[in-house]
Parts: C-alpha cells; structure tokens; sequence
C-alpha cells in the first residue's frame, strides 16, 4: 500500500494559564505519510444519506501513539488532521481486520 501523502494528527489541549484562565489550543501529536482517499461513489450514496459528503478516509501505519488514539474513547472530540493546510474533524478510526498494520482514519473536512 503507498502512503505518499504526508499528513499531521493534532490533539486538542486545555490547560489553565498561570493567571487562572483556560488556553486552548491544538498541538501537534504525530506527522506520518498516509493514503488519501475520497469517498467512491457506492461510499458516497450512502454517505449522502446523513450528509456527510465531505467525508475522506486516510490510511496510515498503525503505531504506539495510533494505539492510544484508539484506547481513547473521546478520540473523535480531542484530535483532528491536518492535510494540506486544511482541518479535518475525526468521526471514526479503524483497525484494519484487527491486524495492528493499518488504521483508516474516516474524516471530515471542516467548512
């Protein structure tokens, strides 16, 4: 499988500042290569059907920092991708046939 678009996970942080005030912010967590895939046309049909044309998957190695990422049951509130200059929201992340090779990562571009 090639993966020959590199992309950056970002996870997102709240902290209290010195002061006592909230600092939010995202950061980046793991840069990896992946595939980059739009949704097909059967994908598509059934993706219209709850309005979600925006939807992409990427695919990437499956790692330690991966694993965590899938142990965590708020995955899809605390991280999102990055691609070419644009954010995308994680609706689902995927361990390929159980096999710890692969991970699809199902997103969604932020408008």
């Amino acid at each position: 499988m090639q993966l020959n678009d590199r992309i950056n996970i970002q996870k997102f942080i709240n902290e209290t500042d010195d002061e006592g005030f909230n600092k939010e912010s995202w950061n980046d967590y793991y840069n990896c290569w992946a595939r980059f895939k739009t949704v097909g046309w059967k994908e598509y049909y059934s993706a219209k059907a709850i309005q979600a044309e925006n939807t992409v998957t990427f695919t990437i190695r499956y790692s330690p920092k991966i694993k965590a990422m899938l142990d965590d049951p708020s995955v899809t509130k605390k991280y999102r991708v990055v691609y070419k200059n644009k954010n995308y929201d994680i609706k689902y992340i995927n361990d390929l046939d159980n096999k710890h090779e692969y991970v699809d990562i199902k997103a969604e571009i932020i408008t």
